[in-house]
């Protein structure tokens, strides 16, 4: 038997890490976003 918990995604437990995965994604790529919008023009 497996020690490990079952989180493949028709498990309940399966859908929250990816749900938070997702919430990070999101987070990140707004952030990302505010540095890149901040940067000065590049005159190239």
């Amino acid at each position: 038997m497996s020690s490990q918990p079952d989180v493949s995604p028709s498990s309940p437990a399966g859908n929250q890490p990816s749900a938070e995965l997702f919430q990070r994604v999101i987070t990140i790529n707004m952030e990302t976003m505010t540095i890149v919008k901040s940067l000065p023009m590049l005159n190239i």
